[in-house]
């Protein structure tokens, strides 16, 4: 069978109507997924037997296989799977969700769509989802850990909460939500929520806690010292499975939220408030490592005056094209952020000293060659960097000698790139041409 990076994704439905309305109702929503699609039962049999599918919607009824044959091969083959139904008949309903599927939609309106996509994304959400339960019973870890991967959850266990400290204190778990116990030795389930609590928000660490004690307001004290929801046991599958979705849903809201609230609306870029409050965080960790810090400083040059000739319209298309340019030079992990209406900041940690300001020397010449087009005029735009690298211990002391880097480039004639090194390097890092401490890169791009 056939791995892919990609989400892969699989349409059961004799309705071509239906397959291309879901198909491009995913597409419109989701990225990095490919779509595979079947009009009966052999066409999907076929497809199932060399591929590996992250999620199934598979309709109930097919032309060459008795209702509900395909739902009953996607699931044994482990694959969550989706139905999609045009009954209203009750007594079907409750049977095919007793099937252990993931969702179960009617197709009798076209803004079910809405919601085929928002359960593909939750299924697709789970599987890089992690989870920890933490409980003194290895029988009760066991059933609930089953039951979770059922879910196509990344689990990992604890037997006490001491356990379970050391594995949410490893930041590569990324644990997500903490599932817990009541009754457990050193340390009880209340006491452990509250420590949890003490150190993680509810909104990027979800607990919910279990308990068999049958105790007049211990669904409250867990409430009030921190925890997110609260199952009596025993519980079955489905009550388990809604708040465990549920909770991982308000949690990807409060991700969104926070990633909205962090992002420039017009380019997309981080805003200043975000890089004001991250880049010293970035800074002392290069400061704890011995990392190598780079930063730019970008500005479009003359933006006022273009905008005052072709209208504001044409400033935000051409800040847009810069953002884009950006983001094609220096993507993920650098640090890339709009500060005001004209001016960019990139900061890197651990590149080359030449490598980052080549980025920078590119990102100058695109703009030089980009071609904004605005009705029938096409518009043309040059940009001024200043960029340092080095060894810098606050973010006020890197700024300043951007800025002046900055300055230097565009009293210089504009669309220019100027870098000063201020840290010294190895000798045999460096040639002859770059022992001199400040360099303006269009001299230094002509001379290599």
């Amino acid at each position: 069978m056939e791995y892919s990076n990609n989400r892969n994704i699989l349409i059961i439905d004799d309705s071509i109507v239906i397959l291309n309305m879901v198909e491009k109702a995913l597409k419109k929503d989701l990225n990095n997924i490919t779509i595979h699609k079947a009009a009966n039962y052999k066409e999907a049999e076929d497809i199932l037997g060399n591929i590996f599918f992250h999620v199934a919607i598979v309709d109930v009824t097919l032309p060459d296989c008795k209702d509900g044959d395909a739902i009953d091969m996607t699931i044994s083959l482990g694959i969550p799977t989706i139905v999609l139904t045009g009954t209203t008949d009750t007594q079907l309903q409750t049977f095919l969700l007793s099937k252990n599927i993931s969702d179960l939609i009617l197709k009798n309106n076209t803004n079910n769509l809405a919601y085929v996509v928002f359960s593909v994304k939750r299924v697709l959400t789970n599987y890089v989802s992690h989870v920890l339960v933490v409980d003194d019973s290895s029988s009760m870890r066991r059933m609930i850990v089953k039951l979770l991967k059922k879910l196509h959850l990344s689990v990992f266990e604890a037997a006490d909460p001491i356990e379970a400290m050391e594995i949410l204190n490893d930041h590569n778990n990324h644990i997500s939500m903490v599932i817990t116990d009541y009754e457990m030795p050193n340390m009880d389930g209340l006491e452990f929520t509250l420590r949890l609590r003490q150190k993680y928000r509810k909104d990027t660490l979800c607990i919910i806690a279990l308990s068999a004690v049958d105790e007049k307001g211990l669904p409250s004290k867990f409430l009030r010292h921190g925890a997110n929801d609260f199952l009596h046991k025993p519980f079955d599958q489905d009550e388990l499975f809604v708040r465990v979705n549920t909770n991982l849903e308000l949690l990807e809201m409060f991700a969104y939220t926070r990633e909205y609230g962090s992002r420039d609306f017009l380019t997309n870029l981080y805003s200043r408030q975000y890089f004001i409050n991250h880049a010293q965080l970035l800074i002392d960790e290069a400061t704890r490592n011995a990392q190598m810090i780079s930063m730019a400083y970008i500005e479009i040059d003359n933006l006022k005056a273009i905008s005052s000739s072709n209208g504001f319209i044409c400033s935000d298309m051409i800040t847009k094209k810069l953002a884009q340019i950006i983001t094609e030079e220096i993507p993920y992990p650098c640090l890339v952020s709009r500060l005001s209406e004209h001016t960019f900041v990139a900061l890197e940690l651990d590149r080359d000293c030449r490598s980052f300001s080549k980025s920078i020397e590119a990102i100058r010449l695109k703009c030089e060659n980009a071609r904004v087009e605005l009705n029938t005029n096409i518009l043309y735009f040059t940009i001024s960097a200043g960029v340092v690298e080095g060894e810098f211990t606050t973010l006020l002391e890197i700024v300043k000698e951007a800025e002046k880097n900055l300055e230097y480039a565009q009293t210089n004639g504009h669309n220019k790139v100027f870098t000063t090194y201020s840290a010294k390097f190895d000798e045999n890092d460096i040639d002859e041409t770059e022992e001199i401490l400040a360099i303006d890169t269009n001299e230094l791009f002509t001379s290599d």
